[in-house]
């Protein structure tokens, strides 16, 4: 694969190659994202352009999770009960990925990938998740073919 070049995103312009590198996966794992708004609204949002400056991939990151997952108003309250050893959350400290989309990958990409973790988010396919031993709650490992980085 071409090198690819990540650029802090600030142009409109990326847009309309954003939106065309989402589809129905998307959609189900992000909700409808209004990509201009998660542009200027986003506490980071980032851009993946090929050599030929050709977009190819872009992540937008929020401080409240997406509202279908947690009510913005009341995420802390979602994040203690979901996950354990995070009581030090805060607005200040942590993000949450609100959209991503990979024109690298067919179908849908990166969020093809995270589909799966999504549904357990929302409690469909629960009875994947497991805990370890040292009481970490788990997520299913990813579909066939995937890797997801940073995934041992």
């Amino acid at each position: 694969m071409a090198p690819l070049m990540l650029r802090r995103t600030e142009q409109v312009l990326d847009v309309p190659a954003v939106e065309g590198y989402m589809n129905e996966t998307t959609e189900a794992v992000f909700g409808k994202c209004n990509v201009t708004d998660l542009i200027e609204h986003a506490v980071l949002s980032i851009t993946a352009t090929a050599a030929d400056n050709k977009v190819v991939g872009f992540a937008a990151f929020c401080n409240t999770p997406v509202e279908r997952v947690a009510d913005p108003r009341s995420w802390e309250n979602w994040l203690a009960q979901t996950y354990h050893n995070v009581e030090n959350a805060t607005p200040l400290n942590a993000v949450f990925l609100r959209l991503l989309v990979d024109g690298t990958v067919a179908n849908g990409g990166a969020a093809a990938a995270s589909a799966a973790a999504a549904k357990s988010a929302e409690g469909e396919g629960a009875e994947e998740l497991g805990e370890a031993a040292d009481g970490q709650r788990r997520r299913p490992p990813p579909p066939a073919g995937v890797e997801l980085a940073g995934r041992a």
